[in-house]
């Protein structure tokens, strides 16, 4: 029994983060929600959430970051490295802000 709720947490949890990649909202409020919910949901890893912290949308930009501080910087770095190696000159630029943000003062 445990596994078939598990699997049903996963579903849920990919249909907000696919509704999240797809902007699939219509208002701010939905937006504001959809984020709160992605929040919420217990046992989510860096790498789960580390796209969001390289979006073009500022919102959304800032939602991961904050998500991303719930982690040890180390883990939340390794989560946003990938990011480094896309030839979107903007994907890029976005992730070592992103590493920068989430280091503070302690950024070299």
């Amino acid at each position: 029994m445990w596994s078939r709720k598990r699997l049903i947490h996963a579903a849920e949890t990919r249909a907000l983060l696919a509704r999240l990649r797809s902007k699939g909202w219509k208002t701010e409020a939905e937006r504001e929600e959809t984020i709160h919910r992605v929040s919420a949901i217990p046992g989510l890893e860096a790498e789960d959430i580390a796209w969001l912290a390289v979006e073009q949308d500022p919102s959304l930009r800032q939602a991961g970051l904050n998500l991303l501080r719930q982690f040890p910087y180390e883990t939340a770095a390794e989560a946003i490295f990938p990011f480094l190696g896309e030839r979107a000159e903007a994907a890029r630029q976005a992730a070592m802000q992103a590493l920068e943000g989430l280091a503070g003062t302690a950024f070299p």
